[in-house]
């Protein structure tokens, strides 16, 4: 993935007024929405970014749509196609999204959505890598577990692990890999199998995790301003450390650092 559109920054991330915001490779802050715009946000292979605003969809399904080329200019979705209440990119510029009937969709930036899985309902879901990773039931009304698919028109989820239950704030990054926190701790389900703590710094304080070509975590630590976010760094051993700002919601992006 090359550095266009919203790829251009390593992060974006939503305010406590509900702006959208932007930092760049020098820690700067770039305003990409007025207040109380979105409450979802997530970023496409292409740098596309998509966020569920805060107004109803007059489709019914959860939040109006809205769609970005990195810019403060926001495309409203004004097709048929319902809203929803979870959001995340996905494959080139399209983004993934479940209504309020657990249904996942995928959409494109010219309003055409499509039924992706609809067999259970599912609870979260993340892109990366031709890869999606979910939440939901082996069987429909039994307990939530961890799910991955090839991506496809219409994707076959198997459970991950027996072992493994309801990681929350599913991400996954650039080679399929997927992250989530359990009980505060980032932890990562590898495609091969192989699990483990995501790094050292974040235990026990850990509230989202966002992974795309840079790993970032929401933190516990809060003030009126946000919650801190914390960035991962390869120093002693590799550790997150305070990247410097606040967010109430986190996006990691597929910027590539330069050579």
């Amino acid at each position: 993935m090359a550095n266009t559109k919203g790829n251009v920054y390593p992060f974006w991330g939503i305010a406590n007024d509900f702006s959208v915001f932007a930092v760049d490779t020098d820690g700067i802050l770039h305003p990409k929405s007025p207040p109380g715009f979105a409450f979802n946000i997530g970023i496409a292979e292409d740098g596309t970014v998509w966020a569920l605003s805060n107004l109803a969809d007059p489709d019914g399904g959860g939040a109006e749509i809205f769609w970005t080329d990195g810019s403060d200019q926001w495309n409203e979705i004004t097709s048929s196609a319902p809203g929803g209440i979870r959001l995340t990119g996905g494959k080139d510029a399209n983004c993934l999204y479940i209504c309020a009937d657990r249904v996942l969709r995928t959409m494109g930036t010219d309003g055409v959505a499509q039924v992706m899985y609809y067999d259970k309902p599912i609870h979260d879901v993340d892109y990366g890598g031709g890869k999606l990773w979910a939440i939901l039931p082996a069987v429909v009304g039994e307990t939530l577990t961890l799910h991955r698919a090839e991506y496809a028109a219409e994707p076959h989820f198997d459970r991950f692990s027996t072992s493994i239950h309801h990681p929350k704030g599913l991400s996954v990054n650039h080679a399929g890999d997927c992250y989530g926190i359990d009980e505060r701790t980032a932890h990562y389900y590898a495609w091969d199998g192989r699990t483990g703590t995501a790094g050292a710094g974040a235990h026990g304080k850990t509230i989202n995790i966002s992974f795309k070509n840079h790993n970032y975590i929401l933190t516990t630590h809060a003030n009126v301003s946000g919650n801190e976010v914390y960035e991962w760094r390869a120093i002693d051993g590799g550790r997150y450390v305070d990247a410097g700002f606040r967010a109430q919601k986190i996006l990691a992006t597929y910027h590539r650092a330069e050579d």
